[in-house]
């Protein structure tokens, strides 16, 4: 069905697909061409539209990084990490509401796409859509690995997801002191300060301007 509803959608102001139940480089490939041959004929930017994989098998997810690699519009990523989904029919893992069985999956995916330079990896679906709580210590979970969002699926999931994954006020103050202290630093001609009792030197520097820098794109598009 993937040429007929790509077909239907492919359009002015489309910004990305997201290509479900990926398992092999060819599906992403396959995508691609579509695309391609689409924006084209359509007269589209020339690989404008992103593609999102969704891993939702364990081939999908064994091959994340070939599959992540096999297109340069590759933006994002997200395992299947729903109840009763296909992956936890695929893998045979029993569900429990700490998601223990979903770390390594989660940890792989995340770390083939950042392994590529993908930027905004995001966690797959949470289903219980009245367990609020359930739902944020899921997004604390997947934010503590290195996600930067996650799938919502009902309206009462978006503001908790948000607020979670955005930086918070405690962290950006720490994150300005990083960089203010390092830049003094570097004036007197030190790679390296003490803040807040802990070393911070270039690396420390890097993320906490990459943290800054999110927290300014999150504002401008909110």
């Amino acid at each position: 069905l993937l040429e007929g509803d790509l077909e239907a959608i492919v359009a002015p102001g489309l910004v990305g697909i997201q290509l479900p139940k990926s398992s092999a480089p060819e599906h992403v490939r396959r995508a691609d061409e579509l695309l391609t041959r689409l924006e084209s004929e359509r007269g589209l930017e020339p690989g404008g539209i992103e593609i999102l994989v969704s891993l939702e098998s364990a081939r999908g997810v064994f091959h994340a990084h070939d599959i992540l690699g096999a297109s340069p519009r590759v933006g994002s990523v997200m395992p299947g990490t729903a109840e009763h989904g296909d992956l936890m029919r695929d893998v045979g893992f029993v569900y429990t509401p700490d998601e223990t069985a979903l770390l390594y999956a989660r940890s792989h995916v995340l770390l083939a796409a950042r392994a590529l330079g993908i930027d905004n990896p995001i966690d797959g679906v949470y289903s219980d859509v009245r367990n609020e709580d359930g739902f944020v210590e899921c997004c604390k979970i997947a934010r503590m690995i290195g996600y930067r969002g996650k799938k919502v699926i009902h309206p009462s999931q978006i503001e908790p997801a948000n607020r979670i994954f955005a930086p918070s006020p405690e962290e950006l103050d720490f994150y300005q002191r990083v960089v203010e202290a390092l830049d003094e630093a570097a004036a007197r001609g030190s790679a390296a300060v003490v803040v807040d009792g802990s070393m911070v030197d270039t690396a420390t520097a890097f993320t906490a301007r990459r943290m800054i820098e999110w927290a300014e794109a999150l504002e401008r598009n909110r």
